[in-house]
């Protein structure tokens, strides 16, 4: 598992499979749209009273999820529709909306003052786990990496890369676009041809998230892991 800045940690492995790029995603984002994330928090103490919404610039809250016919979470397409109507910003190549985890606000008394008590207005975060906010951490939010053992036989994939890299890689391009400039059918090949078309693809994600984003955008971390002999390739 990883874990980056803000709420993207994805983790893709990406290859050529028959000619044609493909990958397989190993770790989600811990963002508030991830639905097995919205039930780990709902089922902590205090992940009740936390909102999973939109971000729409006129402030309206939709939430991201609700119920289906038998009672079980799932996401809440009425709601999505009512966000693009608001005006909800859809964030990446993958559709991806803008949201908020709101925390509540709360009162708490100061352990060196008894008697004395301190306000904590409501937190708006975009993440479901995070190495700060301690006090959204009351709430369901943790510190806890995902973590998953993958055996590499099971990697079903011609010329496998694990690819682990921060949101600045994923607000600019899908995941099929990343193998495709990462990984050629032909293979990795020399750990000189890999800085190289790393070289390339930074400097690509750099100009293009600077054309869309401007000072804005986000920055750009990843490692490139060529598994193809630990794999058996």
């Amino acid at each position: 598992a990883a874990e980056a800045e803000r709420a993207t940690a994805a983790v893709a492995a990406v290859a050529a499979a028959a000619g044609k790029p493909s990958h397989e995603l190993y770790a989600e984002e811990h963002s508030p749209t991830n639905l097995q994330e919205y039930m780990r928090v709902r089922s902590t103490a205090g992940g009740e009273a936390v909102s999973f919404v939109y971000d729409c610039p006129d402030y309206e809250e939709f939430n991201i999820f609700g119920t289906d016919a038998s009672g079980a979470a799932c996401a809440d397409a009425a709601n999505l529709r009512m966000a693009d109507e608001h005006g909800v910003l859809v964030k990446n190549p993958r559709d991806d909306r803008f949201t908020l985890l709101l925390v509540p606000e709360g009162r708490y008394e100061l352990t060196h003052q008894p008697g004395s008590f301190a306000e904590v207005e409501e937190q708006a975060l975009t993440m479901t786990r995070s190495l700060g906010d301690f006090y959204a951490h009351e709430y369901g939010v943790t510190a806890a990496p995902e973590v998953r053992t993958i055996p590499l036989a099971q990697v079903r994939l011609s010329h496998p890369a694990l690819l682990l890299a921060s949101d600045g890689v994923w607000d600019i391009w899908d995941y099929d676009e990343v193998a495709a400039q990462l990984v050629p059918a032909t293979g990795l090949g020399s750990l000189d041809a890999m800085r190289e078309r790393a070289a390339r693809f930074c400097e690509a994600t750099r100009a293009t998230g600077f054309k869309y984003f401007g000072e804005r955008a986000d920055n750009l971390t990843g490692v490139l892991v060529n598994l193809s002999e630990v794999c058996g390739r």
